[in-house]
């Protein structure tokens, strides 16, 4: 006896069908993941020049050495203005008659002994200091040599950077890249620099000098 095959035609017929819908859905899928490549790539290379634009406005750089400069600044921010800042209070507890640029000068000397040359200059800031003065004033000193050191060694092993002294003579305040230190005039003008700024290499400025200034 013979089949008939109406039937099956008609069900052959339904799954080619289904067949041919899934395989158009497939085709329309591939467009649509080319077209999200396409988009993605797109939000990468917009990432790129974003990450690039913010490596030059924040000078460390995005990456994790580069980072490590915003880190170090504001420990360098620190001893100056902790733990050095505590030593001239300590020292001209004996010289209480000393003017403000005095002790202004006083830090100066101190911040260029650490970090005014090749590495901290230990002895020559430590014999400079009056004998006279307590045993408490010469260990808080060799314990702030010690901390620069040990912050200078570890900014030396990330991105180039510099202990920026460099000022004119005269020139009225700098707002944008200074900061007038405690008993300076007004509105003067630079008479030295107390603290070096901390600048990376593309120039950026992470921590600003800090600078006495005098009344014109």
């Amino acid at each position: 006896m013979v089949t008939p095959l109406g039937p099956l035609e008609e069900w052959i017929s339904q799954v080619q069908a289904r067949l041919d819908e899934q395989a158009a859905t497939i085709d329309g899928l591939g467009g649509q993941i080319s077209e999200l490549r396409q988009q993605a790539s797109d939000l990468d290379r917009r990432l790129t020049k974003i990450l690039a634009l913010i490596d030059d406005q924040m000078g460390g750089g995005q990456s994790e050495e580069g980072m490590l400069h915003h880190t170090y600044a504001r420990e360098y921010e620190s001893l100056v203005e902790q733990q050095i800042l505590a030593l001239a209070v300590a020292v001209f507890r004996a010289f209480p008659d000393a003017s403000p640029a005095e002790r202004a000068e006083f830090v100066a000397f101190t911040c260029s002994a650490l970090f005014g040359a090749q590495e901290v200059a230990r002895s020559k800031f430590i014999d400079a200091l009056s004998p006279e003065l307590p045993e408490a004033v010469f260990v808080l000193a060799r314990q702030i040599c010690e901390r620069a050191r040990e912050l200078r060694s570890k900014v030396a092993q990330g991105r180039p950077q510099r202990w920026s002294f460099d000022f004119i003579p005269g020139a009225l305040l700098d707002s944008e890249t200074q900061v007038p230190w405690a008993g300076s005039a007004e509105g003067g003008c630079v008479a030295f620099v107390v603290a070096p700024a901390y600048v990376v290499e593309s120039g950026a400025l992470l921590a600003k000098q800090r600078v006495f200034t005098i009344p014109r």
